[in-house]
């Protein structure tokens, strides 16, 4: 009878293996990979893909991941930028080491905490990586507009001194001019020749506010602005404007504009052009000029050192606000019932804001001109920055059909 019952036992065992091995197969159709697959997808969600998986591995770790571009000049293409950041000596400011190449930064955003150089890709026609409008100006948001907006007042602290061929070239036009200084920050270059009349804008609404400030302290000490030989110097004004949607252009065109330290916070080449095309269309074609500044790649002889084969042309670049020493209240010892306070210096908390910047290479600023539709009158370089003079093409009158 226990031979029997074990004779039993074993033939059902043998037939429960053959239904699960049935079970299996049928489940993975015949090799396994679809089953893996279904138990895959439970574990990572719908999405399933390697950049799913990364995302996820980097969530899981505490780890924000950032996909960068490659920092090469034809990068793929809105909200300006603010504002007279030119490369100068003695600026309050650390910087950040060389970039390593596109692969390398791809490795290190899945895995490093550190912000990306330039804003994350995502899959284009093709499935080519491309940056969108909405990603770039995110980005920008993140690491121009919104640090602007806080570092404004120790910002404009370091920028009061007009650069000398940025004040050679306001001083040469016309009396009675009228022109525009995007991305104007504090409004430094407002009053630099009174025979002109400018208006002012930036991105920033603290800066533009700092640039009003100083337009009425110039007319409350007797100083120039716009003023004339009429005496008019409320005709500077200074406002909040995005450089990629300025309202002239058309039949509103101007003389002059000048845009200094504004176009390398575009994070993108189609951004960029598009900003000097802005430019471009706000003056009258022929006998209009705009003057532009960028940051050089070429600094080998400046203290940041960056130059061409060593430095990425995408960097961030730190800026520290330092906190002054603030004074604070704690409990002392207590005396016939009644608690004393005594005042200690609480130790200082310096902040660092991380600032985009493209260095353009000798040449691309002239090239972004002619690409976005102007004419190089001159260019040159000047104090770790790349300058040009451009006016918009004139149109080919059109011949009429014999």
């Amino acid at each position: 009878m226990q031979q029997q019952q074990q004779q039993q036992q074993q033939q059902a065992h043998a037939e429960n293996q053959k239904q699960g091995s049935r079970s299996v197969g049928s489940n993975s159709g015949g090799s396994g990979m679809e089953g893996r697959l279904d138990r895959r997808r439970q574990r990572v969600g719908p999405a399933g893909a390697s950049a799913g998986d990364d995302d996820a591995a980097a969530a899981s770790s505490g780890t924000p991941r950032e996909a960068v571009t490659d920092p090469g000049h034809a990068k793929p293409a809105s909200s300006s930028t603010s504002s007279h950041g030119a490369a100068t000596t003695g600026e309050r400011e650390h910087v950040t080491s060389p970039s390593p190449s596109p692969a390398a930064k791809e490795e290190e955003t899945a895995t490093s905490s550190g912000p990306s150089p330039s804003p994350s890709p995502s899959a284009g026609a093709g499935g080519a990586a491309a940056v969108t409008a909405d990603a770039a100006e995110s980005y920008e948001q993140r690491h121009v507009h919104s640090v602007y907006e806080s570092i404004a007042s120790h910002f404009s602290s370091t920028r009061y001194k007009p650069w000398p061929f940025v004040a050679s070239f306001l001083a040469s036009l016309t009396p009675g001019s009228v022109g525009l200084d995007v991305g104007c920050g504090n409004g430094k270059y407002l009053g630099v020749n009174p025979d002109v009349f400018v208006l002012a804008s930036d991105r920033s609404a603290n800066l533009a506010r700092l640039a009003r400030d100083l337009k009425v302290a110039q007319l409350k000490g007797g100083g120039g602005g716009g003023g004339g030989a009429g005496g008019r110097g409320g005709a500077d004004v200074a406002g909040v404007a995005d450089g990629l949607a300025l309202p002239f252009g058309g039949p509103r065109r101007v003389d002059f504009a000048i845009c200094i330290a504004v176009v390398h916070h575009l994070s993108t080449r189609e951004r960029r052009v598009e900003g000097v095309r802005a430019l471009l269309d706000c003056v009258a074609p022929g006998t209009g000029r705009v003057l532009v500044y960028v940051w050089a790649l070429e600094q080998g002889s400046s203290r940041r050192g960056w130059d061409e084969g060593t430095a990425d042309q995408d960097q961030l670049v730190p800026w520290v606000l330092r906190q002054n020493k603030k004074k604070i209240k704690r409990e002392a010892n207590k005396k016939e019932g009644q608690e004393e306070e005594e005042e200690e210096e609480e130790a200082p908390r310096d902040t660092t804001y991380q600032r985009y910047y493209h260095l353009y290479r000798k040449g691309e600023l002239e090239e972004d001109v002619v690409t976005a539709g102007g004419e190089v009158l001159g260019s040159g370089y000047e104090k770790d920055n790349w300058w040009v003079i451009a006016s918009p093409k004139e149109k080919e009158p059109a011949v009429a059909p014999r």
